[in-house]
């Protein structure tokens, strides 16, 4: 079979034949493989001067040059991607996590109410400032439940001052978020068959149409 300088196949042995080497990326000498050298260059590597390098394709697949995509171009000779990634939070699909509340304290909570008051008949009907009556008067048209400071004998304080306040229970705590996950990277290495991959570096000579 008729092979051109350069052309590369996949090759199921572990020894290239002659006229071929395996694509490894090895370092050749441009005055021993002049007409491969003229056609790819440094594209792969090599100082250009007196040495140039072949294709390496030890663990890696081959893609389309120019493969035009979101954002992405291909030239000819690059290389890229990895063997496996680490997903961040935002790559993540929505989830939650369990939450746990720790409280600080216990006991049955106590309410405490103090209400002001007198022991003085009422006779306003206004609360503000004043005293809750002791008693309220009879007067129909007067049913007041209130009584002025100024004139509240016996007085145990104001209501407006009345005053509440709550005793044990729980005071506080703290809320824990379950840790999941080790942050491990993901393969995403495709299913795979390995080959050796060779390069014709004697044959026939490519001209362009």
């Amino acid at each position: 079979m008729d092979v051109y300088i350069g052309m590369i196949f996949p090759w199921p042995l572990n020894w290239a034949p002659v006229d071929f080497l395996f694509c490894q990326g090895q370092t050749l000498a441009i005055n021993q493989y002049q007409a491969l050298y003229s056609l790819i260059g440094t594209t792969y590597g090599g100082n250009g001067t007196s040495n140039f390098m072949l294709p390496n394709l030890q663990g890696v697949f081959p893609i389309g040059t120019k493969l035009a995509g979101p954002g992405q171009t291909y030239a000819l000779g690059a290389t890229g991607g990895s063997l496996t990634t680490t997903l961040t939070q935002q790559q993540m699909p929505v989830h939650t996590h369990t939450a746990t509340f720790t409280p600080t304290g216990g006991g049955t909570p106590t309410v405490t109410v103090t209400m002001q008051g007198s022991s003085a008949a009422g006779s306003v009907s206004s609360p503000t400032g004043n005293y809750l009556a002791g008693s309220v008067p009879t007067t129909p048209q007067s049913k007041n439940l209130y009584v002025p400071a100024a004139s509240a004998p016996g007085t145990l304080g104001n209501l407006a001052g009345a005053s509440a306040s709550i005793a044990g229970g729980i005071t506080g705590g703290t809320v824990t978020n379950a840790v999941a996950g080790a942050g491990q990277p993901v393969t995403i290495t495709p299913p795979y068959l390995s080959l050796n991959y060779i390069i014709c570096v004697n044959g026939i000579y490519p001209t362009r149409p």
